[in-house]
């Protein structure tokens, strides 16, 4: 049930397809039962997530998406709270993160 709800949360409206497995989504999960999905491919490398993030769990990865930027990325994500700053601060809307029992 959770991967039907996290493929149908990676769609982005309008985008026209349904995305398929090669697709890049960055999925981390961590042992409070957070999961943080980043479309890498729709980040525009900005830094805003990381800016906000109050645990500075957030960073730039050092590979760059097929747009040229470097993508936001978790990367301390045990520090992680869900606060979802880094997905309301997002222009792109490619944070996306579920908080599960």
């Amino acid at each position: 049930m959770i991967q039907e709800t996290l493929q149908l949360l990676a769609v982005r409206p309008g985008a026209g397809d349904e995305r398929g497995e090669d697709e890049t989504v960055g999925v981390a999960e961590t042992t409070t039962r957070v999961r943080l999905i980043i479309d890498e491919e729709m980040c525009k490398g900005c830094g805003l997530c990381v800016s906000v993030c109050p645990r500075r769990a957030m960073g730039l990865a050092n590979h760059i998406n097929s747009r040229g930027f470097h993508p936001a990325a978790p990367l301390y994500l045990d520090k992680c709270t869900a606060c979802a700053q880094c997905a309301l601060m997002c222009p792109e809307v490619c944070i996306i993160i579920l908080k599960y029992e």
